[in-house]
């Protein structure tokens, strides 16, 4: 007479090694995803920081006279968590024909510890008794 011994589950120690398995890898996976996260968020402020500073580069080209210029401040809403500052260098060229000065400038625009510079060589400064002349 045979016996019929029937294997139809696992063991303990198998599950116990196919628990630690899948934590293991639960881990490794998450810290991954969190890790792209973190570069996500830190792409992302940086394209803002470059398109704020081409903004606000174009936004000081329109002006007129340095007296308009404010030296630092914030952007509008959505950016509001961004500054910026200008820095004008004390040295400038000046155009005597058409009465314009250029002036070199470092603008910085950042968010937290993040931070962007861009030296811009030169911004133009038209006097308004010139500037119908140019036109």
């Amino acid at each position: 007479m045979s016996t019929f011994r029937s294997d139809r589950g696992f063991t303990l120690l198998e599950v116990l090694i196919a628990i630690a398995i899948f934590a293991v890898a639960s881990i490794v996976s998450l810290q991954a995803y969190l890790s792209s996260l973190r570069h996500i968020q830190i792409i992302t402020e940086e394209k803002n920081i470059i398109l704020l500073s081409r903004l606000k580069i174009e936004e000081l080209k329109t002006e007129k006279s340095r007296e308009e210029r404010e030296q630092s401040g914030k952007f509008n809403e959505p950016f509001e968590q961004y500054e910026w500052s200008l820095e004008l260098s004390d040295s400038s060229v000046r155009d005597t024909e058409y009465g314009i000065t250029f002036t070199p400038y470092r603008l910085t625009v950042g968010s937290g510890n993040l931070r962007f510079s861009t030296l811009t060589p030169f911004l133009s400064i038209i006097k308004e008794e010139t500037a119908e002349r140019i036109e």
